[in-house]
Formats: C-alpha cells, sequence, structure tokens
C-alpha cells in the first residue's frame, strides 16, 4: 500500500526529475510568467470541470446517478446540431401528450 500523496510513477534516466540533461528530452509548457525579468512561478494548470460536475456544484443535481435505479450513468452521445436537437424535443413532448390523454374502460370478454 503506498503512502498518501505519494507518487506511483517514478521516472529514472534522463526522465528523472534531477536529470543533468532533462530539459533537452522533456517539453516544458510555455506559460507566461509576468513582465520579463519579473521571476514568478507559473500558475498551477487545473483541468476543466465536466458539465456534470458543474452542475452538481451550481443547482444540486447529480447526473452521474439514475434516479429511478440509482445506477451509474455515462454519456453515449453528444447532440449538438439544432435539427436533431428540434425533433427530438418534439417526439418528447408528442410523447408526454399521448401519457396524458385519458384511455377507455377495457373490452368485455364476450
Amino acid at each position: 500500500m503506498p503512502r498518501p500523496r505519494a507518487h506511483l510513477v517514478r521516472y529514472h534516466a534522463l526522465f528523472a526529475p534531477r536529470a543533468r540533461h532533462r530539459q533537452l528530452v522533456v517539453a516544458r509548457p510555455s506559460v507566461p510568467t509576468g513582465p520579463p525579468g519579473s521571476e514568478q512561478a507559473p500558475s498551477a494548470r487545473t483541468a476543466p470541470m465536466s458539465w456534470m460536475a458543474r452542475l452538481q456544484r451550481v443547482w444540486g443535481i447529480d447526473l452521474s446517478r439514475c434516479p429511478q435505479c440509482g445506477g451509474d450513468v455515462r454519456v453515449i452521445a453528444t447532440v449538438t446540431e439544432p435539427a436533431v436537437i428540434a425533433r427530438i424535443l418534439e417526439h418528447l413532448r408528442r410523447r408526454e401528450h399521448q401519457a396524458r390523454e385519458p384511455r377507455g374502460p377495457p373490452p368485455l370478454a364476450a
């Protein structure tokens, strides 16, 4: 069991953190550090939040769990074309309208 917050990947030879010629083989990100001549540490970069994480943070909606069964939910498609979105929404509106119409009594057995 590794210690908490310990790095699980260790680099050797030229990829080691203090290797003499490491800068020749490892690309450094080009991050502006401020005005020329000032020595500032570059700010830490973080990965952007996913849309599920943003909805959870702002509205308290947990989209990673199914509201009916509690199982994990995964993204299977992203629809961005307006025509396709309009067709899907129209289908859902029609389906919702049909579900609200009352049914008649069941047929009598002869």
